[in-house]
């Protein structure tokens, strides 16, 4: 994961809920990328658990975080 993924996760992680879902919308993630922050960031799973959760790959999984880090990072800066 690299610095950027790393602070936006950690925002993630530390803002208010109500602040965690208006970077959600702006973002304009779809339905599996939300999904997949979801359990990884309020669930607090893993991406082997996430992927059992949505019935994909973990590598799956991690792309689609990946992706939505990348269009919460644009929604932020």
């Amino acid at each position: 994961m690299n610095c950027l993924h790393r602070e936006i996760r950690k925002r993630l992680k530390t803002c208010s809920r109500k602040e965690y879902e208006s970077l959600i919308y702006e973002s304009k993630l779809t339905p599996s990328q939300e999904k997949a922050l979801n359990c990884i960031i309020l669930d607090d799973k893993s991406l082997i658990e996430t992927g059992d959760i949505l019935k994909c790959s973990s590598r799956t999984v991690s792309k689609l975080v990946t992706q939505a880090y990348a269009k919460v990072s644009r929604s932020i800066g």
